[in-house]
């Protein structure tokens, strides 16, 4: 629920009459990474990340010595595992990896003893099923094809999703985290949209103070509203995506920020650097209003997409990222008005940024609207309508694999995933996502 400092205070009062220090440790190492992901600002971020640094060395110090006199025993072995992961992710999230290698491949090799010791132990089969699923779905294909090379690498996506199902039913410290791992799974990697959102509102109905998991209950949202599009139900797809305005929160609550180029056309590109509650609400709107704009409601998708870009306490980048949406999409119709658009989201964006430089090329003279952007735009409304067939997808794609509109596959993929999962074309709908998931590797 996110009071720290009540956790924190009660594993004190417990450790002054307590003999199982270890379990205390391992509520403290826990107590303390959450703590540093929801902190926001400078000082709680400094203070997060010395309190994290320092308690974990101390005892990792005395988890050591006891493994010294007793190698064997489980309880510190899945501690020291614990810290070594907890700082693993510590380490990813400040962007320093060779050390979020190092201690993730110590703390995986110290649950894979356990393993050998005790293959039931369920707490231990979420670590391992984690490291695996993660290093199959986060690390970049060219890495993990090289994975046989690399020390402590375990490409096993399947592997590690079933460890990570059986440990929402059987663990005993991890059940809440392994809830929150396969809903992600579920939402971001393996298309079952549905599933995905379920756990997440459970989690979030929980544990209505937790940020991160309303954060994931959005994103959740978000996939399922995009999925509903593609089987044809845009009504219902705006119903979800107004749920997931409901309750997302513009203002930052935790630590995680995107820092990757969002798609606005295949040529029109940038950075968005912003909190992850910022990305969800950028999507949301965005998606809202190209669902709108592909059912012809064009009054509607203005409408959504200038809610969004005069939301006060959204980023600049984001909402001048809204204002360039209605921009396109005016172009896209012929509007002659597309460029006071464009303008604004110059404006917003201030000069000299990335946004106000692309929003240059595109009222520039010479830019012509590429072919691709309207036969999409037709294509969409066709899938919105449940009017559009594979085939109509394929040829397209087919007519515009040009080297000239090479940037527009990425656009064709993230149409024919979904199209062949709700066919039942499971490999080819991996196949895509891999090439989408790929594509958004190459651009972090």
């Amino acid at each position: 629920n996110w009071k720290f400092q009540i956790a924190l205070n009660e594993i004190k009062t417990l450790r002054a009459k307590a003999t199982d220090n270890i379990v205390l440790d391992l509520l403290t190492v826990g107590t303390l990474f959450w703590q540093y992901i929801a902190a926001v600002t400078v000082e709680e971020n400094n203070n997060a990340r010395d309190a994290f640094g320092k308690l974990i060395g101390e005892i990792k110090i005395r988890t050591e010595a006891t493994l010294e006199k007793e190698p064997d025993n489980l309880k510190a072995l899945y501690l020291l595992g614990f810290a070594e992961g907890s700082q693993s992710k510590f380490y990813a999230i400040e962007g320093d990896f060779p050390k979020a290698y190092r201690f993730g491949v110590k703390g995986f090799n110290h649950l894979k003893q356990i393993e050998r010791i005790n293959g039931r132990d369920f707490d231990t089969q979420f670590g391992i099923g984690l490291y695996k699923y993660y290093c199959a779905t986060l690390l970049p294909r060219w890495f993990q094809k090289l994975s046989f090379f690399v020390p402590g690498i375990d490409v096993d996506r399947e592997g590690g999703l079933h460890r990570i199902c059986l440990s929402t039913k059987y663990s005993y410290l991890m059940k809440i985290e392994s809830e929150l791992a396969l809903a992600q799974g579920y939402s971001s990697y393996e298309r079952e949209y549905k599933l995905g959102e379920e756990i997440s509102a459970k989690l979030y109905k929980s544990y209505p103070d937790n940020k991160v998991f309303l954060y994931n209950h959005n994103v959740a949202l978000y996939y399922l509203g995009v999925q509903e599009r593609y089987e044809g139900k845009p009504e219902n797809a705006l119903v979800i995506m107004k749920k997931a305005l409901k309750m997302v929160n513009d203002k930052t609550s935790f630590r995680m920020r995107f820092r990757k180029k969002n798609y606005l056309t295949a040529d029109m590109r940038w950075r968005l650097d912003v909190p992850a509650e910022q990305e969800v609400i950028f999507a949301v709107y965005r998606e809202m209003g190209r669902t709108y704009f592909y059912i012809n409601e064009f009054d509607q998708a203005d409408q959504i997409l200038l809610e969004g870009a005069r939301r006060v306490g959204l980023s600049k980048d984001i909402r001048a990222a809204l204002y360039f949406e209605i921009g396109r999409q005016h172009k896209i119709l012929d509007k002659s008005d597309f460029n006071t658009f464009i303008v604004k989201a110059m404006q917003t964006a201030g000069e000299g940024s990335e946004i106000a430089n692309h929003c240059k090329t595109f009222l520039g003279s010479y830019f012509v609207l590429p072919a691709p952007e309207k036969e999409i735009w037709k294509l969409q409304c066709k899938i919105s309508a449940n009017k559009a067939s594979l085939k109509d997808v394929l040829d397209l794609k087919n007519y515009f694999d040009k080297p000239e509109y090479s940037n527009y596959l990425y656009n064709f993929y993230e149409i024919m995933y979904p199209l062949y999962e709700l066919q039942g074309e499971h490999g080819l709908a991996e196949k895509y996502h891999d090439e989408v998931r790929f594509h958004a590797q190459l651009d972090r």
